[in-house]
């Protein structure tokens, strides 16, 4: 290869693959599965077959890449339409003749895959897979002081049950294991963990904050408890691990080999299913389901954003409420000592006093509920809000998918049709591969024309219809399983926040009827 093949050839990957923002690595990864270890020269790649490779790997990556050249190829078609010297006649002509045509072609998929299903990697079978009653708790939290190469941090007992695994973790483990299961199954819909806190001294300072902490602990154990009971993801080897493996060095150790491991780009074949089958059926229906959960996410986060204003407008109030409730107790207890000053009657002294308590009663009563307000409820709706949040990025590379498919076949059957009405046959770029092809009478058979020409974009095509077939069906699975999975948290959440006002109004009433009592009793003494 000549010095400036080579140089075009890298400024082509630079402006494809670099300046598109697509993964380096993983680019390289790609070639050499396609070539072996000789793929990652660029030297050992034709101009022709490194555009071909570029193209496939944008493909596989939800790029439009085959869009923009489709584009051009359509600008450029339309400009020899207008440069040519067809009469008006011969254009109507020619109009009408690809109309016809057009018609005879309805049957036509243009080489689109039409299967439903596609063989791809099955779950292993571990020591969790077929257990269904695992519980997880995040249980004591403890500061674990700094050494000479490492900084102060805090720990969190993870048990699971039935197994009676005990292992510590920190919040970097928590970080970690989520983004690993992000980046290798975003099939998946993972939730999401604790930010970390930028008030560092709420956890490893002095007198570091053990509500804060304990608030955490409940936040990673809703995260531990979503992700063992997805069937894909309790399978995986790093979430046996994390559960199970007892000494943190041999742990951090699994953690530096996991990420040598470069991801190689996304392939349906490479997706983990429990059966090691790929459901890739694209149905109106199903896109209706497609439109219908976009849509439920977008109005649950707007009527979760109300709600959050409504309680930072409650916060303000009840604290005013509960502090003006206390003020009110504090003047009757004045009034009491004045009364008791003054030698009123003991009726008087006993009324100031209970009404006192009275009045601390309902203070304590709605400093109960700005806790439950704030505390529990604000907590269980941020952990929701978060949830909605997943299935919404789900949503949007899905539809980025879709509309990545939809566009790319839609130029592609425009382009095919425009090739076989020139019948430029040396155009059609056919499968050399393909024995079938009988470039004799392919031109006089439109409907196996129009399937066999651009077999390398229609390729292309067939990929990103697999790819968003498989997203398609797989955000409708999830969704299913989550409405599910989410009643039983929800029903839950209700009912402890329900106990929580329960015993809070038990209490409220109990002091009230102390005081009633108390009241009576002085006025039969009287």
């Amino acid at each position: 290869m000549s010095g400036d093949d080579t140089q075009e050839k890298q400024n082509y990957l630079r402006q494809k693959i670099m300046d598109a923002g697509y993964d380096t690595n993983a680019f390289v990864e790609f070639l050499i599965e396609k070539k072996g270890d000789e793929g990652a020269d660029v030297a050992n790649w034709s101009l022709p077959d490194l555009k071909d490779v570029v193209q496939e790997f944008i493909a596989l990556n939800g790029g439009n890449d085959a869009n923009e050249d489709n584009n051009q190829q359509q600008q450029q078609q339309e400009e020899e339409k207008n440069e040519s010297n067809e009469t008006n006649d011969e254009q109507k002509e020619n109009k009408q003749q690809y109309q016809q045509q057009n018609n005879k072609s309805n049957e036509c998929n243009y080489g689109i895959l039409t299967n439903n299903t596609i063989h791809c990697e099955k779950a292993a079978i571990g020591e969790i897979s077929n257990c269904d009653n695992i519980q997880i708790t995040v249980g004591s939290f403890e500061k674990v002081e700094g050494k000479i190469f490492s900084k102060a941090y805090v720990s969190y007992l993870i048990t699971t049950l039935p197994f009676n695994w005990n292992v510590r973790r920190r919040f970097s483990d928590f970080e970690w294991l989520r983004q690993h299961l992000v980046a290798n199954y975003s099939y998946c819909l993972i939730p999401s963990v604790p930010k970390k806190s930028k008030n560092l001294t709420k956890m490893v300072g002095a007198n570091y904050d053990n509500e804060f902490l304990a608030k955490r602990s409940r936040n990673f154990e809703k995260f531990l408890n979503y992700i063992i009971i997805d069937p894909i993801l309790k399978n995986t080897q790093v979430v046996y691990d994390f559960l199970s493996m007892t000494k943190d060095d041999e742990f951090q150790k699994m953690k530096k080999t996991a990420d040598k491991v470069k991801n190689p780009a996304f392939s349906v074949s490479k997706a983990v299913t429990i059966d090691g089958n790929a459901n890739i059926e694209i149905t109106e229906n199903k896109e209706k389901y497609l439109n219908e959960i976009k849509d439920g996410s977008v109005q649950n986060e707007n009527i979760l954003k109300k709600i959050n204003a409504t309680i930072k407008a409650l916060k303000e109030d009840l604290n005013n409420a509960v502090e003006k409730l206390s003020d009110i107790s504090r003047n009757f207890t004045i009034m009491k000592d004045n009364a008791i000053k003054f030698k009123e009657n003991n009726s008087v002294v006993q009324s100031y006093v209970e009404m006192s308590s009275m009045f601390e009663n309902f203070s304590l009563y709605l400093s109960r509920q700005r806790n439950l307000i704030f505390v529990d409820l604000k907590e269980y709706f941020k952990f929701v809000k978060n949830n909605f949040r997943s299935m919404k990025d789900f949503v949007h590379k899905t539809e980025n998918l879709k509309n990545t498919f939809y566009k790319s076949f839609k130029n592609l059957k425009i382009k095919k049709e425009e090739l076989y009405r020139k019948q430029e046959v040396n155009k059609w770029d056919l499968d050399p591969k393909d024995t079938s092809i009988d470039k004799n009478s392919i031109a006089t058979n439109k409907n196996l024309a129009l399937e066999k020409m651009l077999h390398k974009e229609t390729l292309q095509v067939n990929y990103q219809k697999v790819v968003y077939g498989f997203y398609l069906n797989r955000i409708i699975n999830e969704h299913e399983r989550m409405r599910l999975i989410n009643g039983n948290y929800h029903l839950k959440n209700c009912i402890k926040m329900l106990e929580i006002e329960t015993n809070n109004s038990t209490n409220f009433i109990s002091a009230l009827a102390d005081n009633t009592s108390n009241l009576r009793k002085n006025q039969k003494s009287e």
